[in-house]
Formats: structure tokens, sequence, C-alpha cells
């Protein structure tokens, strides 16, 4: 590996001084005085009135003797959540069911593979996630600078979750347009990358990711649980995601932030991190190490990059059963479709319990 990163430096001489131009920008920023700002608070106002709104309700639960009185008194919730276990507990059994089957009877592992069409990788090099890296870290570091002019001479009523929505937009598309190019210089295209469904295959494929995700469910809330458990007994906090904290402060003050917030979150990003974790990370990781570490490896990456230790385990998990899928079904339609579905039914949940919070402490969020 030391190897191919000194043949790359001495070989991409472009790519070297970019390298080199972005290691003195960052040191620059760093080595700045900063004695003069404010000091950063770990969370925003909207977070910790949540979070009191939180243990008010949890208080309430406490006081009514369990979580079934609680509900009990409340017909309509009581009736929702009765639903909603049912469709819950349904999901788990058919998941638990594919997870048996998949295990002890190879006809159903034969019959998840496809043997269509591409990605056929031969032409990749693991320096190519190197040059994505350099060039998406250059755009984002510009996209910074720019947005940081606009917000002090131009549009400075605007808010700063506006700007972070935007860059995050702009990035995203940015990191796919280098992956493609860099793909296409060496040689592949778009369809390199997954982006591909079988003629007359699309709703087959939608169907093996809904059951991936109902698959990878009990794993994923098994290991969701024990973490929770843990850290209640270590009464240990996790920090809420920046999108929690965007819901919480834009809700009254640019309701239409909200419903780009649940856009990108629900469709746009699980679409841009498939392209760019499964369908290209993954292959460079199996070209370089083979499927076994190249899964372990990019949905490692995955979880690591949404920079929250609490939330690493179910990340990865998920992210090995995306890329399990994608090396199955040899298109990214069906790990896609998994990821919507993830992030749309946790962006259910989060808003869910936040009706019932601002309900029961008459808090407005």
């Amino acid at each position: 590996m030391i190897r191919d990163m000194i043949g790359f430096f001495k070989k991409e001489k472009g790519y070297s001084l970019l390298f080199l131009i972005l290691l003195v920008t960052y040191g620059v920023f760093l080595a700045m005085p900063k004695q003069n700002e404010p000091a950063k608070e770990h969370t925003s106002a909207a977070v910790d009135q949540f979070r009191q709104a939180e243990k008010q309700v949890q208080s309430k639960i406490d006081h009514a003797g369990s979580w079934h009185y609680f509900i009990k008194k409340r017909p309509l919730l009581n009736q929702f959540l009765k639903i909603v276990s049912f469709f819950v507990a349904g999901a788990f059994s058919i998941g638990l069911a594919i997870n048996f089957f998949l295990l002890f009877n190879p006809a159903w592992r034969r019959n998840l593979t496809s043997h269509l069409g591409p990605p056929d990788n031969t032409h990749w090099q693991i320096s190519m996630l190197f040059k994505v890296i350099l060039l998406w870290t250059s755009a984002s570091l510009g996209l910074n600078l720019i947005f940081l002019g606009i917000r002090q001479y131009l549009l400075s009523d605007l808010s700063m979750n506006f700007y972070l929505l935007m860059h995050t937009t702009l990035s995203d598309i940015f990191c796919v347009v280098f992956i493609v190019h860099i793909i296409h210089s060496a040689g592949g295209d778009w369809r390199d990358l997954g982006l591909w469904v079988p003629r007359g295959r699309m709703f087959k494929e939608v169907m093996m990711g809904l059951g991936g995700y109902v698959a990878v469910l009990p794993i994923f809330f098994a290991v969701l649980i024990f973490l929770t458990t843990v850290a209640n007994f270590f009464h240990y906090e996790p920090p809420a995601h920046p999108l929690v904290t965007v819901f919480l402060e834009e809700d009254k003050r640019s309701p239409w932030l909200i419903f780009y917030s649940v856009f990108l979150a629900s469709v746009v990003a699980p679409i841009f991190e498939e392209i760019f974790f499964r369908g290209f990370c993954y292959t460079l990781f199996k070209k370089k190490w083979g499927m076994g570490w190249g899964m372990v490896l990019s949905s490692a990456f995955f979880a690591l990059i949404h920079q929250n230790s609490f939330a690493f385990w179910p990340i990865f998990i998920l992210g090995i059963g995306m890329a399990y899928l994608y090396e199955k079904r040899r298109t990214l339609l069906p790990s896609m479709v998994l990821h919507v579905m993830h992030n749309s039914i946790f962006l259910a949940y989060f808003f869910f319990a936040k009706k019932v919070i601002s309900q029961e402490t008459g808090s407005i969020f």
C-alpha cells in the first residue's frame, strides 16, 4: 500500500501538487489564532429544549408505572402503536425467515445471484479513490469559502442550516461528477458503478432491495438495542445528528427547508452514498483485497464518515447488507432501495416522536 502511494505521487504530479496545496491550506487554518473566537456550543438551544422535553415525557411514563399504562390512557396513540407493532413484528419474522433460508438453503443463495451484465471493473486502481478524495476535498473547501463570502457580503439573513444543506448537496454532486470523470479517464463509464438495471427487471430489483432491508432489520435492531442498553447503563447521551438540529431549529422559521432536508436525507443522500460507497469504494476494495475485505472496509468507511461513534456498528451492519446486495445483484438499485427505505423509516420515526413529545409537554419545536 505504501509502495502504491509512493508510486502514485511520482507518477501523478498534478495530484501531488494538489495534495501539498491542501496540506498547506489546512495547516494555515489550524495555525490561525483562535483566542478571539466565541466558544463553540456542543448542542443548539433547540436540541437542548427537545432533550428536556424527552425527559419530561419519560417522567410521565415513570409516573404512570410503565409504558403500557402510559399509552393505555391515550387511545389514538395506543391504536397507532398497535398497528406499527404488527407490521414491525411481521417484518422481523419475515427477516428472520429470509436469513434462515439464506444460511441453510443453497438454492436461495443461487437464486439471489444475478449473472447479468456489468459491472466489470478490471481497469480500476485503488489510486482512483485517492484522486476522488483530493478533488472532492478541494471542491468542498472552495464551496466553504464561496458560501462564507456570500453569507458575509450578500445573503447574511439566511441561516447557517441553509448553507449547510446547500454545501452538502453540491459537494455530493461534485463527488459523483469526479467519480464518473476518473472512471471515464480509466476507460470505463457510469455503468461500471452499477448504474444500470437489466431489461424487464426493475420490479424484481426493487423487491430485492425491500427484502434485503427486511433481512438486515433483525440484526440492525439487535445491535442498536445492545448499544442503547450499554449507553443507558453508563448514562451516555449520543450526540444529535446534524439533520436533527436542522429539523428542530427550522421547523417554524423555514418550513420549506425542512421539506428539502427530508428530501435530501431520504432520497438524494442514499443515492449518492450508494454510488460512492458501494458502486465505487466497495468495487475498488474488492479488486484490491477480495470480496470479504471489500465489504468490511467499505462498510467501515461508510460508518466512519457519519462521525458518530454510537451509531458506528448499526451503520456498519447496514453497509454490509447493501454491499452484499450489490455483489449479488450487480446493480445498485436494490441497495439504493434499501438505503432509501431505512432513512425514510427513521425520519418518520423522528417526526412521530417529535409530535408525541410536543403534544405531551406543550413544547413547540
